[in-house]
């Protein structure tokens, strides 16, 4: 039978909600009639979730399926195709056979990396993002291989590859043009080496470009907390990207707040930080909060 979802819009979306949940939970032996349920649904409101059970218990069916729906004109439905298959979709349990092997899944980025729409090419990189905290080269390599040039891809590449920049990965810092072999002069300046919990951290950059060419520079700075067990644990902070002429000077200033969180606690002790430009620390410094 042909199965129609009428058109909803905005919060009347989430009538869907416990229907996609109730075909995930006693549809699952009722592929065709479930599956093309959820297809109607989700264009009403995203079956992300659910989808994954069939995923689970159907992978080669559901690849095919998933190819389909990959070329549809509906956007929701093809962004069904990369969120539903997102290794480490939040709120959602894993999907640890693409932990482990993520190429089901990479092909089926592939159909969808050059989508018109920004809400499916978002989600692309997203479930690139997640693979990548298992299986860097191969999201680097993937995404070696996509490079066509367009600002499109250019979007995709950088929010794919947060989580390896972050951890400075070398290979994800060149394949987005941060070289670590710069011939840079720097310095970093604090206002203090010692304040109470609750303070601010002033402090001041300088940057000069000693090179002949110009160089594209992703700076930021890296604080080491004392932890209640006494040992030291870093946390990267964006500051600035910017490419920098030769001979050229760059100045910045910043303030960092120690005051407590509901995510993260000070404790007494002696702290570090530094600045990482491309992926390189340097210039570290320390100081002593107090109770």
């Amino acid at each position: 039978d042909e199965i129609t979802v009428m058109e909803v819009t905005g919060f009347d979306g989430f009538i869907m909600m416990p229907l996609t949940g109730y075909i995930s939970r006693y549809g699952l032996e009722y592929f065709d009639l479930s599956t093309r349920a959820l297809y109607e649904m989700t264009k009403c409101f995203t079956a992300e979730f659910d989808i994954r059970f069939f995923i689970e218990k159907y992978p080669d069916q559901m690849f095919e399926l998933l190819s389909q729906w990959a070329k549809d004109p509906n956007v929701h439905v093809r962004r069904l195709v990369s969120e539903g298959t997102r290794p480490r979709l939040p709120w959602a349990f894993q999907l640890k056979a693409f932990i482990k092997d993520p190429t089901y899944v990479i092909a089926l980025l592939t159909l969808l990396k050059d989508d018109c729409e920004l809400y499916v090419r978002r989600s692309v990189a997203n479930n690139l993002n997640d693979i990548s905290k298992e299986h860097p080269q191969i999201v680097i390599e993937t995404l070696k291989s996509w490079q066509n040039g367009s600002k499109e891809m250019a979007w995709i590449t950088k929010h794919a590859l947060r989580t390896l920049v972050k951890a400075a990965d070398p290979r994800a810092l060149e394949l987005l043009g941060y070289s670590s072999e710069i011939k840079l002069e720097s310095s970093l300046r604090l206002s203090t080496t010692e304040l109470n919990i609750g303070d601010t951290l002033a402090f001041e950059v300088c940057l000069k470009n000693k090179d002949t060419k110009a160089a594209d520079l992703l700076i930021d700075y890296i604080v080491w907390y004392q932890k209640k067990s006494g040992k030291r644990t870093p946390k990267v902070f964006k500051l600035l990207q910017k490419k920098i002429a030769p001979g050229s000077i760059i100045e910045l200033k910043k303030e960092h707040k120690f005051r407590d969180l509901t995510t993260r606690k000070h404790h007494a002790g002696v702290h570090e930080i530094a600045l990482q430009i491309n992926g390189k620390v340097c210039r570290k410094e320390t100081f002593r909060l107090k109770n």
